[in-house]
């Protein structure tokens, strides 16, 4: 009964050394899936800042062809480029997008009479006077 009992005993100490074991191996899974998640975060925030410090020097020292800066900023903005540089335009100088739009009404106004004098000053090789009307 004596062997017995320390058989039952051994086993028990076993299995609860078995168990502590087990305990420590999950806490340190547990710790290593928190060291991964933040190392993943870690990293996204690391990429997030790279890009948007480095997206701006990349764009402009590509080809101007390309148009790189200005279709980033078209994006950025969610519009189109035309609609996007407008926007630029008005938010920079409010006063002077306003005359762009008076002269761009006068334009209008007068396409027949200033298309007729480009060509009259296309054909004479000199500047030429031309009577535009404004208003109504």
């Amino acid at each position: 009964m004596l062997r017995e009992l320390s058989g039952v005993t051994t086993a028990f100490s076993n299995a609860t050394g078995v168990l502590a074991q087990s305990a420590g191996v999950v806490r340190t899974r547990e710790a290593q899936r928190r060291s991964v998640a933040y190392a993943a975060l870690a990293g996204a925030v690391a990429a997030l800042v790279a890009w948007l410090g480095l997206s701006g020097p990349a764009a402009r020292a590509l080809p101007a062809s390309w148009q790189v800066p200005e279709r980033l900023a078209a994006a950025a903005m969610g519009q189109d480029r035309w609609a996007a540089g407008a926007r630029l335009m008005r938010g920079a100088d409010a006063s002077a997008w306003r005359r762009l739009g008076r002269g761009e009404e006068i334009v209008v106004q007068n396409r027949r009479v200033l298309d007729a004098c480009l060509k009259r000053a296309e054909r004479l090789g000199r500047p030429v006077a031309c009577e535009v009307r404004i208003g109504g």
